[in-house]
């Protein structure tokens, strides 16, 4: 029987000939991740704040103090006033709304502060630092300026000295989050070694991640993420990330009693789950999968750990059926993704979204669990009556979970229909496909499934979308379903109706249920093709287990501040 795709954006093994589209898929996504605006690139930076008790200022004022902090700065009369200068600098680059910075770096004060960075003064080195951190915190053209800077940040990192070892990697963390190009550079500059070493040793240099204060952990952590984001590369890019040993480290730290390491170690697991199959592998294979259910178990699937801990299991979920399997058996796992479900939890929509994700992608092949587990019910109200996003979610998980007609059933039975068949009025392809497929499926296994769809509206909404001039995928699937179930002779005879409905068998050819089906239509349309969401495949047949969305993560910084040493 063909499976809906699974919810992220890459082929598990499947026929070979999907991959290409799949992988274009998940790259597709990741540039329109990066394409949602200047000002959410900067979610993924902090700033260095100002010395506490300072007074908010105007942004006029911020530049006119800049000003006057660069001109010391640029020719300081004694290292006071040096000092001085750099501090002021520091507070008007933090600015919460209009920090000076294009002023700032085009004055030349960058060269300058980068030749302090190797002076013998720790307090001007760290003020120093803290405005370069500032200006890596800004827009592309601006945090470019501090890469002339890299040698001296790569080396701090190392330092004996946590301040400053810790400021230096706050200012990398900003360039990793700002882009392939500052991300790579980074890299280049050999900036990974040293922060991974920062999160495996304790301060006198013996093994033992976790040693060190959590907000440094949590820095390095956060900073190791933004270096493992970004688009799917060639083979072996993520490498650097295993050779160093960090498996262990990261799955140590997911199990630190501070809540905000355990989920910056969780993100990193996210990123490199994200981009890389073999990286995935590599980390279920180490124990992440266990880790994880112990992590959502010991924090109530709460945030922060919650959202990147079901994010990394749904990209596990979606390699294959034994890494699914293997999620569904870690007696930890389904008691708290079931709690987010429930009433007395009132989890956040964007939680309970991720979670959703994450059932869609089990429900491939561990449908059995899933609604053993009592998850039915949820999905079907959620469809009904929560918001779209949220609803889409839930519909992709329900189409899985209807591939098995008993289920299928069942979710007749608590009322699933009549709101599914109100995704064919929406402007979203990928959820009318979904919807449309949903239909397919009563139409194709459930007894008087063509007056079932008739009655619940669906009908009359294919037949608009065979006569639309919209989506081509969605008019040629919607076609295959008003010539297959509601033929000229539809409704003569309800005998005769049904006798039709069980000559067509399959319905949808290979696509739906595995029987030998109804001859795909002119064009070679299939339920693979249908399953692809937005794709194009060229398959024959149908898809097996796929999916959206892999790469599109949201780093822990969007759901909690405030950055390290706030």
């Amino acid at each position: 029987m063909a499976d809906f795709q699974r919810a992220k954006a890459r082929e598990r093994g499947g026929p070979k000939k999907s991959l290409g589209l799949q992988t274009e898929r998940r790259r597709e996504n990741q540039k329109a991740g990066r394409k949602t605006g200047r000002a959410a690139r900067l979610e993924g930076k902090r700033r260095s704040a100002p010395a506490s008790g300072s007074e908010e200022v105007t942004p006029e004022a911020a530049s006119a103090a800049a000003a006057a902090a660069v001109t010391t700065i640029l020719s300081p009369p004694d290292a006071a006033s040096l000092l001085g200068a750099l501090r002021t600098l520091r507070g008007a680059l933090s600015h919460p709304t209009e920090p000076p910075t294009a002023d700032v770096v085009a004055s030349g004060v960058v060269g300058a502060m980068t030749e302090l960075l190797a002076t013998p003064n720790d307090e001007l080195q760290l003020e120093a630092l803290a405005c370069l951190t500032n200006i890596a915190a800004d827009y592309s053209e601006h945090a470019v300026s501090v890469l002339d800077a890299l040698p001296h940040l790569v080396s701090l990192v190392a330092d004996p000295r946590e301040a400053l070892a810790e400021q230096a990697v706050w200012t990398l963390g900003n360039l990793a989050a700002d882009s392939d190009e500052l991300r790579a550079a980074v890299l280049a500059a050999g900036g990974l070694r040293p922060i991974a070493a920062l999160l495996a040793t304790a301060p006198d240099g013996s093994a033992g991640a976790g040693v060190r204060p959590p907000h440094i952990l949590r820095t390095a952590a956060w900073a190791l993420s933004n270096l493992a984001r970004g688009a799917p590369g060639p083979a072996g890019t993520v490498a650097p990330f295993f050779d160093l040993g960090l498996s262990p480290v990261l799955l140590q730290l997911l199990a630190h009693a501070d809540e905000s390491v355990a989920a910056e170690a969780a993100w990193v697991l996210s990123f490199l789950s994200a981009r890389d199959d073999q990286a995935a592998t590599a980390l279920a294979e180490a124990g992440a999968v266990g880790a994880l259910s112990q992590a959502l178990h010991r924090t109530q699937a709460k945030n922060p750990v919650a959202t990147p801990a079901l994010r990394t299991l749904g990209n596990f979920a979606s390699i294959g059926e034994n890494f699914a399997a293997a999620i569904v058996a870690e007696p930890l796992f389904l008691p708290p993704l079931v709690h987010l479900y429930s009433a007395e939890a009132e989890t956040p929509k964007g939680l309970l979204k991720e979670a959703t994700w994450l059932v869609s992608n089990l429900a491939v092949g561990q449908r059995e669990a899933v609604v053993g587990a009592g998850l039915l019910p949820p999905l079907v109200q959620i469809v009904a009556s929560a918001q779209f996003d949220l609803q889409r979610e839930a519909l992709f998980a329900l189409r899985n979970l209807m591939a098995e007609p008993a289920y299928a059933t069942s979710a007749l039975e608590q009322g699933v229909l009549a709101p599914v068949v109100s995704f064919l009025r929406t402007q979203d392809p990928d959820a009318v496909m979904c919807a449309l497929a949903v239909c397919g499926l009563v139409l194709q296994h459930q007894p008087d499934g063509p007056q079932a769809v008739e009655a619940a509206g669906g009908m009359e909404a294919i037949d608009d979308l065979n006569y639309s001039g919209g989506n081509g995928e969605v008019k040629a699937f919607a076609a295959h379903l008003v010539d297959t179930y509601y033929g000229d002779d539809y409704g003569e005879d309800e005998v005769e109706a049904e006798a039709g409905a069980g000559d067509a068998g399959g319905g949808l050819g290979g696509g739906f249920g595995g029987g030998p089906g109804v001859a795909p239509p002119a064009g070679g349309f299939s339920f693979g093709q249908a399953a692809q969401l937005g794709g194009g495949a060229e398959s024959a047949g149908p898809a097996p287990g796929a999916g959206r969305g892999r790469g599109m993560t949201l780093p822990s910084w969007m759901t909690q501040q405030p950055g390290p040493g706030s």
